[in-house]
């Protein structure tokens, strides 16, 4: 069996107590790929971030994104965020600052961020956003036509073409309402705006669909795709950072009309990025047609066995491999999975990943302990 038949057959309960380690779903700080090769890993393993030497070092089971968005990352040189904003041209990076340690730019999405010089792991903090009212939001929205043709690679049709009979799943960006307009305001001001200028929120995640629907056009009836993928990263620790009541309101038919011409297309895998607490927000997706959260981040109490069994089968599960385990050693890892793993591979619809990148504190030694523990389960 193939790996796309043993992916698709996982995600649809057909396959109980197989393991799929997925590429897709193993995250990596850069530092930690270097503390490992120090440890004796090889330094293929860094090859621009890992590629397919790391993928086949440790034995991942292949998967592929759609070459749309994260093209466009590696050609803005854009490592402020989780996917390069979609804005075409891009603005001019202009450095406003630049200290020993510090550096304040203006990159390439307009955003006034400023970065630790010395700590290549530090989130940058953003100062200032490109949107603040209607008429930048207007001027703003002129970078973002779904139609400018350098969205997608020359290489397009040969890629389609290079798609066709393939033995390994392929998924596409499938877009986002809240993680967009909050990477245009600022989340302050977007909540802000919510209560004092709900017309401009809307009008934004509006085009968001609109945008992201347009590629769902191009590309869906050309590829025959296996899943979907949104980001949204729109709680923490103990909860949404909005409220269900306002998802139901202005994203849920959003969302539907989304993930109805998704499912159109007989893809039925819809998943959805989004760290912290997603207790309150797990029904809200499910009514959207997202049937598949990650990484679910265990120290926000997100707990992967308790969701299965109050869901069932109405939902796809992936990652609440908690990184601490990992940090501590063997004793917390065989904790760690001995709770989760047998369970949840049993019941399907499960797919193994840490509950978000995996740190530089993790040794060497205990991520190959991980692996060989974490394959020891299947059957």
């Amino acid at each position: 069996m193939n790996s796309r038949q043993r992916f698709l057959d996982i995600a649809h309960f057909n396959r109980p107590g197989d393991i799929y380690i997925g590429k897709h779903f193993q995250w990596f700080w850069n530092d930690t790929l270097k503390r490992w090769v120090n440890e004796g890993a090889p330094a293929t393993i860094l090859n621009e971030r890992g590629g397919r030497s790391l993928d086949e070092f440790f034995g991942f089971d292949r998967m592929e994104k759609m070459p749309l968005f994260n093209d466009l990352v590696s050609f803005g040189k854009h490592a402020d965020g989780p996917y390069i904003l979609p804005v075409l041209p891009f603005f001019e990076k202009i450095i406003i600052k630049d200290e020993k340690t510090r550096q304040v730019y203006i990159n390439e999405e307009g955003v006034t961020v400023r970065i630790d010089k010395e700590d290549a792991n530090a989130m940058p903090q953003w100062l200032e956003y490109p949107v603040k009212d209607k008429k930048t939001w207007e001027i703003y929205k002129k970078r973002l036509d779904p139609n400018e043709p350098a969205r997608f690679p020359a290489y397009w049709k040969d890629y389609i073409r290079c798609t066709k009979g393939r033995d390994y799943p392929i998924g596409l960006y499938a877009g986002s309402l809240f993680g967009f307009p909050r990477a245009w305001m600022g989340l302050e001001p977007l909540v802000i705006a919510m209560y004092d200028n709900p017309l401009l929120v809307e009008d934004m995640m509006e085009y968001c669909m609109y945008f992201f629907m347009e590629f769902y056009k191009k590309v869906l009836p050309e590829v025959d795709v296996d899943y979907v993928y949104f980001w949204e990263d729109m709680a923490y620790k103990t909860g949404p950072l909005i409220s269900p009541a306002f998802m139901k309101k202005f994203m849920v038919p959003r969302y539907k009309k989304m993930t109805d011409y998704i499912r159109s297309h007989n893809i039925d895998i819809i998943m959805i990025d989004n760290d912290g607490n997603i207790d309150e927000m797990i029904p809200v997706w499910l009514e959207s047609g997202i049937n598949a959260p990650y990484p679910l981040e265990v120290a926000a109490d997100v707990d992967a066995v308790k969701i299965r069994k109050k869901y069932g089968k109405d939902i796809i599960l992936i990652g609440n491999i908690d990184k601490r385990a990992l940090i501590k050693g063997n004793d917390a890892i065989d904790k760690e999975l001995d709770y989760k793993i047998p369970y949840l591979i049993s019941t399907g619809g499960y797919f193994p990943q840490v509950d978000h990148s995996v740190p530089p504190q993790v040794s060497y030694e205990n991520w190959l302990y991980y692996l060989k523990k974490l394959r020891s389960y299947a059957q």
